[in-house]
């Protein structure tokens, strides 16, 4: 089976499983750690995708729980079953799709924000200017990028948006070849 349809009804399926939890919320800040870790940690994601390794399920399971605190149950319960069916392999691709999935329900945006320079104010009034346009709950993710010069870059879904001194150099420099290719 294809790993991206494995993923999704997993991920479904996990949804569906906590969604009447009442620490359902406590679950997902889980899965975001354990996202983080899986992400920081490469040696933990490649210790869990080796079906060779002569590790037992009790001892990825306790792996897997020493990267997050507190591990909720119902959490717990889907590690273990992702663990039996050897899909524990694809946990990351399945954690993400869950928080997709888990967004798209409560009508959340991840929105990443790229500027030149740390200029908080201006954060509150993207965030308002975003959620006006998409009716969603918006999270900002900034990063701060020196090599913009100026301006900025908004990333929601599939969509972006570059204003920087950067992407206007650089398509300049392209129009400017182009131009001078046509000459020669």
């Amino acid at each position: 089976m294809e790993v991206g349809i494995l993923a999704n009804r997993y991920a479904k399926a996990f949804l569906e499983y906590i969604t009447p939890c009442e620490k359902s919320e406590k679950i997902v800040e889980q899965v975001k750690q354990l996202v983080e870790q899986l992400s920081c940690v490469p040696d933990l994601q490649s210790v869990l995708q080796d079906l060779n390794a002569n590790i037992s399920t009790t001892k990825k399971l306790e792996l897997i729980k020493m990267a997050i605190t507190d591990v909720e149950p119902e959490f717990e319960n889907f590690l273990k079953l992702l663990i039996k069916k050897e899909r524990i392999q694809e946990l990351k691709l399945i954690l993400l799709r869950f928080l997709d999935l888990y967004n798209e329900r409560k009508h959340i945006k991840e929105v990443l924000y790229i500027t030149a320079e740390d200029s908080p104010e201006y954060d509150e009034e993207i965030k308002a200017y975003i959620k006006e346009r998409t009716s969603c709950e918006i999270i900002l993710k900034k990063k701060v990028d020196p090599k913009l010069i100026a301006g900025f870059i908004l990333q929601i879904d599939d969509n972006k948006l570059d204003t920087s001194i950067l992407y206007k150099i650089k398509q300049m420099r392209k129009e400017l070849t182009e131009k001078n290719r046509r000459i020669v």
